[in-house]
């Protein structure tokens, strides 16, 4: 199975499971990671200590994972009782954003490990 081939199949799975949304990139540095140092040093962080304690893990996604070569990002809604109907009254009611909204860390945690093992399951490319 080729790469391609298998971003296809994760992504389909991941609409199996209820992600709304899937897209798929290089395992790179990203490019504003120079603004997101200068924002720590400057203290914005505030009382989110994760996010000094994690920059390692911002900088390059093989902090996380050594060998890593791509990287697959999943999105749902939550706190709804109907996730579809939530996120097309979302969409309706709002402008497109540049951003994504904050999620508090505990609850982050959680969505975090939501369902990583049925995707866990399938092939890895060759």
């Amino acid at each position: 199975m080729n790469s391609r081939e298998l971003t296809s199949q994760l992504k389909a799975r991941a609409g199996e499971l209820g992600f709304t949304l899937s897209g798929s990139c290089p395992a790179v540095e990203p490019t504003g990671i120079s603004r997101f140092r200068e924002w720590l040093e400057r203290g914005y962080a505030g009382q989110m200590q994760y996010l000094p304690d994690r920059a390692a893990a911002y900088e390059h996604p093989r902090s996380v994972l050594d060998g890593v070569r791509s990287l697959l990002m999943l999105a749902m809604p939550y706190r709804t009782s109907n996730a579809a109907n939530s996120a097309r009254q979302h969409a309706e009611r709002r402008p497109p954003r540049r951003t994504s909204p904050v999620v508090a860390k505990p609850e982050f945690d959680q969505l975090a490990n939501v369902r990583p093992e049925p995707l866990r399951a399938l092939p890895a490319a060759r």
